[in-house]
């Protein structure tokens, strides 16, 4: 059973636009892999964050909305906790 999520994923500033778009292809697979569907896809660019992560001042926020299965949503949660471009994320299960 498909359920409704958001994710906001912060990446380094320091990233370029392909590297950016590399990592949110992984992630994108890995959403789909199971039935799931990517409804919405924002992308706010590099931002000041409120406050110093990793003695980085700057983020490129990215937001996607997506369906998918518990079992995906969680391997997508251990994913982005490994890896080392992103300096957090928050998965919000919406209605």
């Amino acid at each position: 059973m498909n359920r409704k999520y958001e994710v906001m994923i912060i990446f380094d500033a320091k990233m370029t636009d392909e590297q950016v778009e590399t990592a949110l292809d992984k992630y994108r697979k890995l959403i789909t892999k199971d039935s799931g569907v990517i409804s919405d896809e924002l992308r706010w660019g590099v931002r000041t964050l409120a406050y110093p992560i990793a003695k980085k001042t700057e983020g490129n926020y990215q937001i996607l909305q997506f369906e998918t299965t518990v079992a995906s949503r969680d391997e997508l949660h251990r994913l982005l906790g490994l890896d080392e471009s992103v300096l957090r994320h928050k998965i919000l299960k919406t209605e």
